[in-house]
């Protein structure tokens, strides 16, 4: 009977009659039912953290089958990127076109710019010191910052921050495999790698693989053939990208996210690592990666989404001198 009563009480909730309740109230047997409905409580009531992990099993980012999870996602993306430039709208195009303009026109500034910077670092022991540490950041220091942000979400239970560092870290190796590409096709020079080469002393580019030939490679090292373009910079806007956008209810976290991402760019000037030619290309790269990956997931999770991008309204009431009430209303 007093098992019954506990098993009734657990799986059946308020179906036992009030008589048994009452005949048990100062029993053992209600003691040990009271005690086994605090752990049923415990466990069915859904706490904060078990919320959190309820939605990581529905989310499904740790499968390979569903479209949802982080490869099958980031395979897609990669697919996405790769056949952007046959679905370029007129204005995708005409943004295309001023950027290529821009970085043409740097182009012909790089060894002024080069000539500027070169003495940056002797000049100012601060920077000196200062800049082989930042320029990190788009580099070990980012993916660590990327790793630990996501370990804060796991420990905290923060969907939104868990989802944030998944897009960052998809649209950080997206922009980095499309920057390595580039890099092999064009063998550019970095500026450092041309202080001391006996044949080229100025920028030269070597052209598709030549990193790959014996000849061509013999004395030079790598940066040699990796200028173009920026893979530093491309890392640093495609995490800010993802953040910018993902938190751009915060006004700061934009703001932030590519002031830091612009002097990793600036950085990789003062280092001796890259032409000024070689960071627009970067950073749209990056940009683009990131802004990618955000809008791709906000189909995958439109529900997330729309609960980030809340609107908040203002409204206006307004009587004129016939009584007719006139309503205003500014959505931001």
């Amino acid at each position: 009977m007093q098992i019954w009563l506990i098993c009734s009480r657990l799986f059946c909730h308020n179906h036992e009659p009030e008589a048994i309740s009452v005949f048990y109230f100062h029993s053992p047997a209600w003691n040990v039912w009271q005690s086994c409905l605090r752990t049923r409580n415990r466990f069915l009531k859904p706490s904060g953290g078990s919320l959190f992990w309820q939605q990581f099993r529905e989310d499904s980012l740790y499968t390979f089958r569903n479209h949802k999870g982080y490869v099958p996602m980031l395979l897609h993306n990669f697919g996405e990127q790769a056949c952007a430039p046959f679905h370029m709208t007129g204005r995708d195009a005409l943004w295309l076109t001023g950027i290529s303009i821009a970085s043409a026109s740097v182009f012909f500034a790089d060894q002024e710019v080069e000539r500027i910077v070169r003495p940056l670092n002797d000049r100012n022991p601060w920077l000196k010191s200062l800049s082989p540490e930042f320029t990190q950041l788009g580099d070990y220091y980012g993916y660590a910052l990327l790793a630990g942000y996501g370990a804060y979400s796991l420990v905290f239970h923060k969907r939104k921050a868990l989802h944030t560092a998944v897009l960052a870290s998809q649209a950080a190796i997206t922009a980095g495999v499309w920057v390595r590409v580039i890099k092999l096709s064009t063998g550019r020079m970095r500026p450092g790698a041309t202080y001391n080469d006996r044949q080229f002393t100025n920028d030269h580019w070597f052209g598709p693989l030549a990193q790959f030939d014996a000849d061509t490679k013999r004395g030079r090292s790598v940066a040699a053939f990796d200028a173009f373009p920026s893979g530093h910079t491309a890392a640093a806007f495609s995490i800010a990208t993802v953040f910018a956008l993902e938190y751009k209810d915060k006004k700061a976290v934009p703001v932030i996210a590519y002031s830091l991402a612009s002097l990793v760019a600036f950085s990789r000037l003062i280092e001796h690592e890259h032409w000024a030619s070689d960071l627009i290309p970067g950073a749209v790269i990056g940009y683009g990666c990131g802004k990618q990956v955000v809008n791709y997931y906000r189909k995958l999770f439109p529900a997330t989404s729309s609960a980030n991008e809340k609107k908040s309204q203002s409204s206006f009431y307004f009587t004129n001198s016939q009584g007719v009430r006139i309503h205003y209303s500014l959505v931001f």
